[in-house]
């Protein structure tokens, strides 16, 4: 081989790997951390990925949220120094019912955001450690504080919870029981209701019932952290 051909070639290698390297750095320091501008930009890609599957998503009606079922299809994962997932969660009759799109950043206590969308709302997720921030339709709804209790914003009054159980856990907004979500590890059957039982529901109890629930469905279904 020529010695400048030989050249060529070991600085067209060099080259390569600083820019892998590079690259590896801009990934790590871009997705530790991030500010707020990167949580805008990467809520803004996941709307924009998951509207072929909002486009198919069952028109929501009242009556919907007793058809909805544990069962999820179409479920990607993509693992690097960030871990992305998106999925869709069914009816009992295997319609899309819900899709949601999750990004966990490169940390060492969780560090992410959730995006989950039926056909009638949108629920935003900022994930930091216990604390969780919930956007419902672009409104700042309140914190939910360990996975279970969502308090409001305005008045940091408590205004719903789930509480612990093993196979059955109640949701209850203000001092009402309003439903029961079956937890997945029980075993049960394909396409299971996700809820044995639900009460009739105004539009924000229906919206702060769902916010608690779909947070618990999609969670159980993510990779390891």
């Amino acid at each position: 081989m020529p010695r400048i051909l030989f050249f060529l070639v070991c600085f067209l290698a060099f080259a390569g790997i600083c820019y892998l390297v590079v690259r590896m750095l801009y990934q790590l320091l871009t997705n530790h951390q991030p500010n707020a501008q990167k949580i805008k930009a990467d809520l803004a890609t996941m709307r924009v990925n998951l509207v072929p599957w909002i486009s198919r998503l069952v028109p929501w009606k009242p009556e919907e949220i007793e058809l909805l079922s544990l069962n999820q299809t179409d479920q990607t994962i993509v693992t690097g120094v960030t871990t992305e997932v998106k999925g869709i969660f069914t009816s009992i009759y295997s319609e899309p019912m819900f899709v949601y799109a999750y990004k966990r950043y490169y940390s060492k206590v969780e560090n992410a955001i959730l995006y989950v969308r039926t056909s009638h709302r949108e629920f935003f997720y900022r994930i930091e450690g216990a604390d969780i921030r919930l956007h419902i339709d672009d409104q700042f709804v309140g914190k939910i504080k360990d996975r279970k209790k969502l308090y409001s914003a305005k008045t940091d009054r408590l205004l719903g919870q789930i509480t612990e159980g093993s196979a059955l856990q109640p949701i209850i907004l203000g001092d009402q029981e309003q439903g029961i979500l079956l937890a997945k590890e029980v075993g049960v059957k394909t396409n299971a209701r996700a809820f044995q039982f639900v009460n009739k529901m105004d539009k924000e109890e229906e919206a702060n019932f769902l916010a608690l629930a779909v947070l618990q469905m999609v969670e159980k279904d993510l990779p390891p952290k």
